[in-house]
């Protein structure tokens, strides 16, 4: 078992820092705050933060050094505007990250074919679930439960998420992560618990894009989950 799914077995919730640019200080400042986990990312533009990731040979120092002073796991979305080559997976492999989390619609099948590495699919609603069952995507791990539209982005969390993440969670059988699409404080993660997902990834809607305010963020959450 990888280090990530070692961590949903073992935690009542499990906290990922999703870092809103590839920086070492930011991924210091998560892992001071407390994070169990920490994703980066290359080849895409991330709606949340509105920050654009180069190729993965174009964040590689930065990646290298993110990589090389955490002790906790670390994954990337390898690319979602541009697809990643199946030598880039291997390279990512090569590089240590523990985890790989795409969309669903957009994972090349032979990303189920890497092995060493934990594959989570990102759901953008509930009828992709049928994909997850599907022979093909058999390999997948995980799930993103990052259902919000983006106008939605920031604002309250709903009855009606909550609904979601339970479907999701119930329906899919499998370790469930919430990104902080909607803007989630750290008083409301024992209702998230709640939800019977795994994990809550926190980012820049949350938390913010200094390293202060990423510490701060984190330590929050921390706090937070350690109480549960």
């Amino acid at each position: 078992m990888d280090k990530l799914l070692k961590l949903f077995d073992k935690n009542k919730l499990t906290l990922i820092v999703s870092l809103p640019d590839n920086s070492l200080d930011f991924a210091k400042a998560a892992i001071s705050g407390g994070a169990d986990a920490l994703k980066v990312h290359c080849n895409i533009k991330h709606k949340a933060s509105g920050v654009s990731f180069g190729s993965l040979a174009e964040e590689g120092a930065k990646l290298d050094a993110i990589l090389s002073q955490s002790k906790i796991p670390v994954g990337i979305v390898p690319g979602a505007d541009k697809k990643p080559t199946l030598e880039e997976l291997k390279e990512i492999v090569k590089m240590g990250f523990d985890f790989v989390d795409m969309n669903i619609t957009e994972m090349p099948e032979y990303v189920y074919d890497v092995k060493g590495i934990t594959k989570i699919a990102a759901l953008q609603n509930e009828k992709q679930l049928e994909a997850v069952v599907e022979t093909k995507k058999s390999n997948v791990e995980a799930l993103e439960a990052a259902v919000i539209p983006h106008l939605g982005y920031g604002q309250t969390l709903t009855i009606g998420d909550l609904r979601c993440y339970i479907s999701i969670a119930i329906s899919s059988g499998l370790p469930v992560i919430v990104p902080t699409q909607r803007k989630i404080g750290a008083d409301e993660i024992p209702i998230l618990a709640e939800t019977g997902i795994k994990s809550v990834m926190i980012g820049a809607i949350v938390t913010g894009k200094t390293p202060q305010l990423i510490e701060k963020a984190t330590r929050d959450f921390r706090k937070s989950i350690d109480s549960l």
